[in-house]
């Protein structure tokens, strides 16, 4: 922290220019973006991740006064972040960048390069929605999360099959899942993925008089590439894998891809003190059976140190890998939910997207139990292989 106050010190001349304004701490301020409270600079996450990356411009935009000789910012409403610009002013780029490491509950995140991405936009991504194994969720809307997809599964060599876990669609050809989740042995064959379901008890699927234009899609695998570091006895390690479909779908608005974390600032979401997340699936329910609706549920996140003490049988070295969420009492995702997304809606560049942080990974036996937190594996950790499997 005296890091970051000496980082905003530092910034000081360069924000002060053309500030007019002294609003109180915890008095309500506006911007022109959005509505929030002004607060210290170093007690907002969002603000402090603008200091990291030096985004000038924003940081005098959002800029509510000073307290002896510190900056208070005007902070957007808890699970809400603050937009940025990509070019910055020429005082912080008149040196060449260097990648950004910050810390997060005593946990150091490494901020790769950019890339070139073979991803889909952000107006094909992630898209948030105008429409007014999930354990004390409620019902999902027809066309939220409209990446998730559910995988197909053979039954030993009968000709029988079954719908377990989940995966979420990252283009028109892959989607990304947890590696247990592919990885049964002969028992159980990943052999399609089923995309734009809601309700998997009928053909047509309708809420409150909408109904979808579209039937789902059951799309046949061409190749599973798990991570070459993935072992199923530390499903805790590496716990991630790409499906790849056999020919490639088409966009609709219940079948869409979710946005990944490719820009410094989105990395930097991943894991906030006092954020919140969304998972969906059709997993268990809290009255003890699958959900043939696609349900949906918010967790906050755990801070790391909090989840090393509660869940001691994972080790140590593993933790950088994964995301703490939930631990409430009845609120969790659960068993059928394995291999589903983890995501937040952040704006960047004034616009808004989902964006997948964690795949659901493990949890605890007992779905929905006080005090366990469920563990995600971390995306942003991956992004160089997912990004380069994909891009061959």
């Amino acid at each position: 922290m005296d890091k970051i106050i000496w980082l905003s010190s530092y910034f000081l001349v360069l924000i002060v220019t053309g500030f007019g304004q002294n609003i109180e701490v915890g008095e309500p301020c506006e911007t022109k973006f959005y509505n929030g409270t002004c607060v210290a600079l170093t007690t907002c996450p969002s603000a402090v991740a603008l200091v990291k990356i030096k985004d000038i411009k924003t940081l005098r935009n959002i800029l509510c006064g000073f307290e002896d000789k510190h900056p208070k910012v005007c902070c957007p409403a808890a699970g809400n972040t603050i937009t940025f610009n990509n070019k910055t002013d020429e005082t912080a780029t008149s040196r060449p960048r260097k990648s950004t490491t910050m810390r997060q509950e005593d946990l150091t995140t490494t901020i790769p390069k950019s890339y070139s991405d073979p991803f889909p936009d952000r107006n094909a991504c992630g898209q948030v929605k105008a429409s007014d194994r999930i354990v004390g969720g409620t019902i999902a809307e027809l066309d939220e999360f409209p990446w998730l997809g559910r995988i197909r599964y053979s039954i030993g060599d009968e000709n029988k099959f079954t719908f377990a876990c989940s995966a979420s669609l990252i283009t028109n050809r892959y989607l990304v899942t947890a590696a247990h989740c592919v990885q049964n042995g002969r028992t159980l064959i990943p052999v399609s993925v089923r995309l734009g379901e809601w309700d998997e008890q009928t053909e047509k699927d309708c809420k409150d008089g909408y109904c979808v234009d579209t039937p789902p899609i059951d799309v046949n695998i061409s190749k599973i590439i798990t991570h070459p570091r993935y072992s199923p006895e530390t499903i805790t390690q590496n716990d991630i894998a790409l499906i790849q479909l056999e020919a490639p779908v088409e966009f609709t608005n219940f079948i869409q891809p979710v946005c990944l974390p490719t820009t410094e600032y989105i990395m930097m979401q991943d894991y906030v003190h006092e954020s919140a997340y969304w998972v969906a699936g059709w997993g268990l329910t809290e009255f003890g059976t699958s959900s043939p609706i696609k349900r949906k549920v918010r967790l906050e996140a755990v801070p790391t140190e909090t989840c090393k003490g509660i869940l001691k049988n994972i080790p140590e070295s593993s933790f950088p890998t994964l995301i703490c969420a939930g631990g409430r009492l009845g609120k969790d995702s659960c068993k059928g939910d394995s291999g589903g997304s983890l995501v937040r809606e952040v704006m960047e560049n004034y616009q808004n997207n989902w964006y997948l942080f964690g795949i659901t990974s493990l949890g605890a036996s007992t779905c929905g139990a006080e005090g366990i937190p469920g563990v995600y594996t971390r995306v942003i950790r991956y992004m160089d292989w997912i990004r380069e499997t994909v891009a061959t």
